[in-house]
């Protein structure tokens, strides 16, 4: 793709989108039907706004951590 538009080379397209532009993590404290507090953390990495608002959304489960990041590449895309 970058040697049929060297114009995407040039604007550096492949290093903003790679890189996120914002990266939120939060915790979400619960109560369970036993009274027990739980807290969960929350993620959501916003890439890049080039093209009008962020897409994707909330990400709650502990395995995607490490994954977040490839998630979110792939629906700006």
């Amino acid at each position: 793709m970058l040697d049929r538009h060297p114009e995407y080379r040039a604007a550096k397209v492949l290093e903003r989108i790679i890189e996120p532009e914002r990266i939120i993590t939060f915790r979400v404290p619960w109560v369970d039907d036993q009274g027990e507090v739980h807290v969960n953390r929350g993620f959501r990495i916003e890439m890049n706004s080039a093209m009008g608002p962020y897409k994707g959304g909330l990400r709650f489960h502990h395995l995607l951590t490490k994954y977040i990041k490839i998630l979110s590449i792939r629906t700006s895309l």
